[in-house]
């Protein structure tokens, strides 16, 4: 019985230390994913932070998106309203005075794309400013100015410059007759002329004379 005992002695050592062995072993494996969980564990917390920064910036971009349309939206309904207050008046002078020198009748007159390049609205038609013809274009841009005049309200004369170039007869008797119109609305014309005819039609108005040196 006692040689039996003896035998089984250093078996029972050697499987301890192998369940030793293979315990810290685990054990060292957990420590190592714990730390690999760990250091995972941190970098999602970091990326969580990256997120929640990103989100806000994203929800500030998107709030001064929504502001900035709120505003251009504002601002284009207050130009709106502007343009409505300012050139629908004009166009509406303007188309006036053209009617008075017979030109571009039954037309409506566009400047809302550009005052200083009307375009002409006729029947479906449209024509820019340049497709007039050398008469046409003087006698819009004249009584443009004069509507302009009229319209801001603070200028109390016109200056014109060779008003009659490019004008046939008629167009010219037409326009002598709005120039009188004109004067007749308590505005000074101050208009500058080689044309003796115009000088002639103009005989009631004060005529200042430049010679040539």
């Amino acid at each position: 019985m006692e040689r039996h005992v003896s035998s089984l002695a250093p078996r029972g050592a050697d499987a301890s230390a192998k369940h030793l062995l293979d315990l810290d072993q685990s054990i060292a494996a957990l420590e190592q994913q714990i730390e690999g969980l760990l250091v995972e564990q941190g970098a999602m917390t970091e990326r969580r932070e990256q997120l929640r920064q990103l989100r806000r910036r994203r929800d500030g971009a998107r709030m001064l998106r929504l502001r900035t349309e709120a505003a251009v939206e504002g601002l284009e309904g207050a130009l709106s309203e502007i343009a409505d207050g300012w050139f629908s008046p004009l166009e509406q002078r303007l188309e006036s005075l053209l009617g008075a020198v017979g030109l571009l009748q039954c037309a409506k007159i566009d400047v809302h794309s550009d005052p200083m390049r009307p375009r002409v609205l006729n029947s479906g038609d449209t024509r820019d400013f340049a497709a007039l013809s050398g008469s046409e274009r003087a006698l819009v841009y004249l009584c443009l100015k004069a509507a302009l005049s009229e319209t801001i309200g603070v200028v109390p004369f016109l200056v014109l410059d060779e008003p009659t170039v490019y004008l046939d007869p008629d167009r010219k008797r037409r326009l002598v007759r709005l120039l009188t119109q004109l004067a007749g609305s308590r505005r000074q014309l101050l208009v500058v002329t080689n044309d003796p005819w115009l000088k002639d039609e103009l005989g009631h108005a004060q005529i200042i004379e430049l010679e040539r040196g």
